[in-house]
């Protein structure tokens, strides 16, 4: 998870507690970085394209052991104080960034209790799209995607934007 400054190459996570945990900041030369107290554990994060932002999720058993997305504002090694529940459930591998502060995410309409911890296991679930706007904190569903012939079930990876970003598209896995 290299930041896009190239400051920071890796992150390492701690959990302190069953709902808690202390992610460390691994940097090139060995720096000392300060570390990020998170809520939850099994934190996996994927950066803004500049920087500014760190959206992860973590697992936590207020949701059930379901992913949860947060999102961070970071200046380079530094992170706000202030952490976004964006209160989506959903893995950040599901994301992309269209913009420094704009996010699609695939989500799914349910997942059973314990996904979280045993997301490999999970493969019976269908997604919808949601535009997040972090300045706003904002959030919407936008799409229930459908085929032609009226399935639904799409379980969707590898969100990518267009280069123009007029357009969205997906793998469906099913």
């Amino acid at each position: 998870s290299i930041s896009p400054d190239e400051e920071v190459i890796a992150f390492y996570g701690k959990p302190t507690s069953v709902g808690s945990s202390e992610v460390f900041l691994v940097g090139q030369q060995g720096e000392n970085f300060q570390s990020l107290e998170i809520e939850g554990t099994h934190f996996r994060s994927i950066w803004s394209p500049q920087g500014t932002w760190l959206m992860y999720h973590v697992v936590m058993p207020e949701y059930g052991f379901r992913p949860v997305l947060w999102a961070v504002a970071t200046n380079g090694s530094r992170f706000s104080s202030a952490k976004l529940n964006l209160g989506l459930r959903t893995w950040v591998e599901k994301c992309v960034f269209e913009s420094e502060s704009i996010i699609y995410c695939a989500v799914p309409r349910y997942l059973e209790e314990g996904a979280g911890l045993y997301e490999d296991e999970v493969d019976d679930f269908d997604d919808e799209i949601y535009k997040i706007d972090l300045v706003k904190n904002k959030k919407q569903r936008i799409a229930s995607p459908i085929t032609d012939t009226g399935i639904d079930e799409f379980r969707i990876s590898n969100l990518q934007i267009s280069d123009n970003g007029r357009f969205l598209f997906f793998w469906d896995a099913n």
